[in-house]
């Protein structure tokens, strides 16, 4: 019996793309890399179609490569560069490739292809892309006619709640724009949605899940277990692996049905709201925790707080959605 489900809401990812959509003034590219932030590419990406998203943003090729049936008539982004090998190969021309150095542009042009293309500028995020205006101006001037430039953009490093060094990077990004006559230009992080941001078209992440403590966005994914044992200790009782939690009084111990194998990042889980915190140390299929004998077999633990989110002060909600990433989802659509 699985006692462990992570459930996906549909409908609220909908919602939460039409609210963007109005919220933002801009259309839609869904970033749907690593597995839909481990969620269900497929199921995703069927979802967002109804919606009539038509811009998909990739990390790597091969994430596109599986679910390319879906999108051979969208426009898909691909973040990663691309060898001379593999354009060869696989490039259609509902691809857009990134230029994220001059070598990329090298290796694009001498393809001989027909490529459409989006810059991509480092304005303060500090991994990957162009720093330098001298080098974009290089590119467009040096650009052969198969080699279609049609976006560019960059990625903000700010949180939520920081403005200054978003600015900044808004005003160095803005430098670039004067350079070419872009068609698509879209510059944020998810955690930016509520900013003014620079583009054409809004970036969409995390947020279409309804992670942002700015906007009113539906929270989509929840998860509950249940118990599968408990039993009274007594004290000084060894508990788990290691003895690593001992019993100080007379506990009613309950085993949850979940462990370091489905996500090492969950340390506790919600009855009614109330937080229980795991105890001793964690099994690779089981936890242990402190509850009161009204709790039993048939009691829903959610592994959020408020049965539906993770709570954002206590977990990286990025680490923690990927890293049910092996687990099967639970879908629900009621529209």
């Amino acid at each position: 019996m699985i006692r462990l489900r992570i459930y996906v809401d549909l409908d609220n990812i909908k919602y939460n793309v039409n609210y963007i959509r109005n919220f933002t003034k801009k259309d839609i590219i869904a970033v749907v890399k690593s597995n839909a932030y481990g969620l269900g590419a497929k199921k995703i990406v069927k979802t967002l179609l109804k919606q009539n998203v038509q811009y998909f943003f990739f990390n790597k090729f091969n994430e596109y490569l599986v679910i390319k049936d879906l999108l051979f008539d969208k426009n898909v982004i691909i973040f990663e560069s691309l060898s001379y090998d593999k354009i060869l190969k696989y490039y259609t021309e509902n691809i857009i490739l990134t230029i994220n150095s001059y070598n990329d542009f090298l290796i694009y042009q001498s393809t001989k292809m027909k490529i459409r293309t989006h810059l991509q500028v480092d304005t303060g995020m500090n991994r990957i892309g162009f720093s330098c205006l001298d080098d974009v101006k290089k590119i467009i001037e040096l650009c052969p006619p198969n080699i279609l430039i049609e976006g560019i953009y960059t990625h903000y490093a700010s949180s939520c709640d920081e403005y200054d060094y978003f600015e900044k990077q808004q005003e160095r990004f803005k430098k670039y724009l004067s350079l070419y006559d872009f068609k698509i230009i879209h510059s944020n992080a998810s955690s930016s949605l509520h900013k003014n941001i620079i583009g054409n078209m809004v970036r969409v992440g995390i947020g279409l899940y309804g992670y942002h403590t700015k906007l009113q966005l539906k929270k989509s994914v929840f998860g509950t277990t249940k118990i599968i044992n408990a039993f009274w200790s007594y004290p000084n009782m060894l508990i788990g692996y290691h003895g690593k939690y001992i019993s100080k009084t007379r506990e009613y111990i309950g085993v949850v049905d979940i462990g370091y194998y489905d996500s090492n990042l969950v340390n506790k889980v919600y009855i009614d709201n109330k937080k229980y915190m795991f105890v001793g140390k964690t099994c690779m299929n089981h936890a242990y925790i402190i509850i009161d004998d009204k709790i039993n077999n048939l009691t829903h633990l959610s592994l959020f707080s408020k049965f539906d989110i993770i709570d954002i002060d206590e977990y990286d909600y990025y680490q923690l959605l990927t890293s049910f990433n092996h687990l099967k989802k639970n879908y629900i659509e009621r529209i």
